[in-house]
């Protein structure tokens, strides 16, 4: 009966053992699991972290460069009325040349804040 007993208790020490390996197998698994998800969501949020602070970099270039930008279109518009530039047409054409470049330049601006969503308010002269 005793012998019995003990081969009871080495079959239930065996199966308990097993399980614990079996258990303690899938937890390692999904611990490692998670911890290789929990890299990739920081890694993504590393990402977009960047992408946004150069957006907001962008951004503000773009800010500060629209005041110069709009500066020297007055002032080459105020140019363009002087009589001394009117009857000089090598002149009248740099000027022109010079309006349409700040415009491009104005362009190139509004498409950063229209891609980072935001808007460019000017008004025409």
């Amino acid at each position: 009966l005793l012998a019995l007993h003990l081969r009871g208790m080495f079959i239930c020490f065996v199966l308990a053992a097993g399980l614990i390996v079996i258990f303690m197998t899938r937890i390692n698994r999904n611990l490692r699991e998670r911890d290789a998800y929990l890299a990739d969501l920081r890694q993504r949020s590393a990402e977009e972290d960047h992408i946004v602070r150069m957006g907001l970099l962008a951004s503000g270039a773009a800010h500060e460069l629209g005041t110069p930008l709009s500066t020297i279109s007055v002032i080459l518009s105020d140019w363009r009325q002087m009589q001394g530039v009117k009857r000089n047409r090598e002149l009248a054409e740099d000027v022109a040349e010079m309006q349409a470049q700040i415009e491009r330049c104005k362009s190139i601006v509004t498409g950063i804040l229209m891609s980072s969503g935001q808007a460019r308010g000017e008004g025409t002269i």
